[in-house]
């Protein structure tokens, strides 16, 4: 019974564990630069959002900050939406962004609490003091009376023969910088007419063609199947996401999955196969972080998404036929 009665005591704390882990797997702050300003002057405040990643996006919402936080305090300015992943090993991202406060009432002021929902969780920040002080005032000088009045001085004399001075010195620049812009777009027509055009003439392969044969080359060998699962999934996240830096020029080695994935989606000639690279991406994230041994069947999958990826983002390059050399020498005279 002992026995029974601790399994039952084990089981209870695991689940309890558990649920109060998930429960604070986000969690927002709010921070004041200044926590004590005068009348007028401004102050940043911080809002912070912490939150855990699993293998899908988490939809999170922001608190809908308008022109005032209070009927007191005023909005002035914000910045943009900053995405941080913070801790790669856990997929612990931080969303932050600042806000540029100001007061124009004396007193002690409450900031409320911020409101961010994360999926189906909801998190709060802790309320904030923020103290606006007036102006000291020395009583002891006396008071100064209002400046008096100035007289304006009298308008320029218009003089007419110079009425359309200025509109004849106008054309006159205008004039000029046709004539430069002509002479320098000829010149640019004409070198650019002398200069040999580069042609690739079939005998150098495309970048696209070395890594279209790499990855032919591992789904024929399937390194998968020998062990080398790891080593498998390192090389052929480092295939694709270089080249997603040769094609869009994207640092893809210093971005997240999320943050690639991402930029292409707003990147031009993308193709249609960004949720193809996506699943590769995220099926080698976990196999190097968190020690995945995948299917099979789904390595193949990666290999066959990524052949598709590379094929609609090829290089689209001209060739010309090669001349026959023999011609001249085997043609009758």
């Amino acid at each position: 019974m002992k026995v029974i009665y601790h399994i039952f005591i084990s089981v209870a704390v695991f689940f309890i564990t558990a649920q109060t882990s998930y429960a604070q797997d986000a969690r927002a702050e709010a921070t004041l630069n200044h926590h004590s300003i005068r009348i007028g002057e401004q102050c940043t405040l911080k809002l912070n959002l912490y939150y855990y990643e699993g293998m899908e996006k988490r939809k999170v919402q922001w608190p809908l900050i308008g022109d005032s936080l209070t009927p007191f305090i005023e909005v002035l300015k914000r910045d943009t939406l900053s995405v941080k992943l913070v801790d790669q090993a856990s997929v612990l991202y931080e969303e932050k962004n600042s806000y540029l406060i100001t007061c124009f009432d004396s007193g002690m002021w409450i900031i409320p609490a911020q409101r961010f929902i994360v999926d189906t969780d909801t998190v709060y920040t802790e309320p904030l003091e923020l103290y606006v002080n007036t102006v000291p005032v020395d009583t002891t000088k006396p008071i100064k009376d209002i400046a008096g009045i100035f007289d304006v001085p009298p308008a320029p004399v218009y003089n007419p023969q110079y009425k359309y001075l200025w509109w004849w010195l106008a054309l006159a620049v205008l004039g000029l910088a046709a004539v430069v812009l002509i002479i320098y777009l000829r010149r640019k027509k004409k070198k650019q007419a002398e200069e040999p055009v580069p042609v690739n003439i079939g005998h150098a392969p495309l970048p696209h063609e070395l890594l279209l044969k790499r990855l032919h080359e591992l789904a024929v060998s399937k390194p998968w199947q020998n062990g080398d699962v790891h080593a498998h999934y390192l090389e052929l996240s480092g295939l694709m996401r270089s080249w997603v830096v040769e094609r869009f020029h994207i640092p893809a080695h210093e971005m997240t999955t999320w943050q690639v994935i991402h930029r292409l989606r707003r990147a031009p000639d993308s193709g249609n196969k960004i949720s193809e690279l996506e699943h590769v991406l995220k099926t080698a994230d976990l196999v190097k972080f968190g020690k995945l041994v995948p299917e099979s069947y789904i390595s193949e999958k990666c290999i066959e998404h990524s052949i598709a990826f590379v094929e609609s983002t090829a290089f689209t390059t001209v060739f010309l036929p090669q001349p026959n050399m023999f011609n001249a020498t085997n043609s009758p005279s």
